[in-house]
């Protein structure tokens, strides 16, 4: 399923207009006004030289397969994709014998400091991301030090794209989402679905409730289950991928999703749907996370996984992922490339500002006396969803 509903959005027109390489150069995507924050365009300094096969595992997506098909081709490099429906497939496919024959590793930034302690990503070496000198400095600072770095400093995953969690909706359906609470109303009453992302919904309802999930003290654990149990109670079902989540929007079987994403209104469009959109700012704002690249420890094909976070730091490149996935770019000049609709979803003229009123959330720890822990959260979360 996941691979035949990539090809479709390849095939859509949105992506045979803006995104799709012909002849072995990007499809034009037009200047547009001042790149605001992300300045100027940078660079883009020689891959590492790679060739052969690699694998990667992450969302559905966030391979950018459609953008990078052309650079794999020039390179002749082939990429075997595994599509997660958590981040904690990635722990479970790198902990098989052998690290699960995995190169490449994309990750949201919530989930670092997990693999990170289980050992599940390692420390890179950037004199094999040149272009890591093309990131925009918002995002090698120290805001977002601690989902990129290790205690040492050592870069252990690179930012590729940022990405809110946000109420997708079915606009011919629902006039207008203002807030997260507005889901709950009698109207809509098993016509919302949720995600089973165990983290990505913790996330949700502690931005809700003003508290910080990576520290999230065990006496007010009850006050995110009730809150999380409120919006399982409202839903048709819990989908079990990203994908799913998006096809019941498209099917009608729901018309909201909690914690959807801009890209579900590509999805929709390559399956003819375009009434969907996404609430990126409602009265209580959202949680915000970094999709990150890694490089998994005992990969096979290294420098291929290192030459293919190299290309998406160039400025075009970033700029035909955001235009994709319709997430936030983080090259330098690369806003200045995006397609006005992209472009007006983020506003990147005050992205610092803006960044300073939306949450950006990190795991639980593995262990703790005082804090909600993964284990515990993920045991918490199979009791909340079964009451769809």
């Amino acid at each position: 399923m996941a691979e035949d509903l990539m090809s479709r959005l390849a095939e859509s027109e949105l992506s045979r207009r803006e995104l799709l390489v012909r002849g072995g150069a990007l499809a034009a995507l037009g200047l547009g006004a001042s790149a605001g924050l992300l300045g100027s365009p940078g660079d883009a300094f020689a891959a590492p030289k790679a060739s052969g096969t690699f694998d990667f595992i992450g969302f559905q997506g966030d391979d950018l397969l459609p953008v990078m098909k052309p650079w794999l081709k020039a390179n002749n490099l082939t990429m075997r994709s595994t599509y997660i429906g958590s981040a904690a497939d990635i722990i479970a496919k790198l902990s098989a014998p052998g690290g699960g024959g995995i190169d490449l590793v994309a990750m949201p930034g919530n989930a670092k400091r997990t693999l990170e302690t289980r050992g599940a990503i390692k420390p890179l070496d950037t004199s094999k991301i040149p272009n890591l000198a093309n990131l925009d400095p918002l995002f090698s600072g120290p805001r977002f030090r601690p989902f990129t770095r290790s205690a040492e400093g050592e870069w252990i995953a690179v930012p590729y794209h940022f990405l809110p969690l946000a109420i997708t909706y079915d606009s011919a359906v629902v006039k207008g989402i203002n807030s997260w609470y507005d889901a709950l109303k009698p109207q809509y009453k098993n016509k919302i679905n949720m995600g089973d992302f165990p983290f990505g919904n913790l996330a949700i309802a502690c931005h809700l409730l003003k508290l910080n999930m990576g520290f999230l003290p065990k006496s007010k654990v009850p006050q995110v289950v009730n809150l999380l149990k409120r919006f399982v109670a409202q839903s048709r079902s819990i989908a079990p991928s990203i994908g799913d989540q998006a096809t019941q929007l498209v099917s009608g079987e729901a018309v909201i999703a909690i914690g959807g994403v801009a890209f579900y209104e590509q999805i929709a469009k390559a399956q003819g749907k375009k009434t969907l959109k996404s609430q990126y700012s409602p009265k209580e704002g959202v949680p915000m996370f970094l999709e990150l690249l890694g490089v998994a420890p005992n990969a096979d094909n290294p420098d291929a996984a290192y030459a293919f976070i190299n290309e998406v730091l160039t400025t075009k490149r970033n700029a035909a992922g955001g235009n994709f996935l319709r997430s936030g770019v983080v090259a330098k000049g690369s806003s200045a490339l995006l397609t006005p609709a992209n472009k007006n979803l983020y506003p990147y003229a005050t992205l610092r500002k803006w960044f300073r009123t939306q949450s950006t959330f990190a795991n639980p720890p593995g262990q703790s006396d005082q804090f909600l822990t993964a284990p515990e959260w993920f045991e918490l979360w199979a009791q909340i969803k079964s009451g769809a």
